[in-house]
């Protein structure tokens, strides 16, 4: 189980980090980094999809060996891949704020307390679920 979290925390979390890292630090460089400008950069909703679809794929992976967890493991899932959903719609959101032109800073500002709200989310049950996978691989 130990070798799967960090697995996973190593590959896993840093490439889905990575694009919200440079956003980060580009905006660092330039000396723009401020709550406005993270607000207009949608990043988070980045990891938030790709924490989901990891977890997703990995128990699709190992759905002939997980009878006994079929409930917890369909509830997971389930939650796993609405909350892809949504950040598909938060950043779908985004992009219609930027179209439209009229961007509210604080509909911005909105958006991204609950883009993080929902990464943290997901994260905590992609946490879940990995831990729970690495139990089941340790039982074989």
């Amino acid at each position: 189980m130990t070798k799967r979290l960090i697995r996973w925390m190593t590959y896993n979390l840093m490439f889905a980090l990575l694009p919200l890292a440079a956003s980060l630090f580009l905006h660092k460089l330039a000396n723009k980094l401020t709550l406005e400008a993270m607000a207009n950069s949608p990043e988070i909703l980045f990891f938030s999809i790709m924490v989901s679809a990891i977890s997703l794929g990995d128990i699709s992976e190992i759905n002939f060996i997980i009878k006994k967890w079929d409930i917890t493991f369909g509830v997971l899932k389930s939650a796993l891949l609405l909350g892809a959903v949504w950040s598909a719609i938060l950043y779908g959101s985004f992009l219609y704020d930027s179209i439209i032109g009229q961007s509210l800073s604080n509909f911005r500002i909105q958006l991204l307390n609950v883009s993080m709200l929902l990464a943290v989310i997901l994260f905590i049950l992609s946490t879940i679920v990995q831990v729970l996978i690495g139990k089941i691989e340790g039982d074989k």
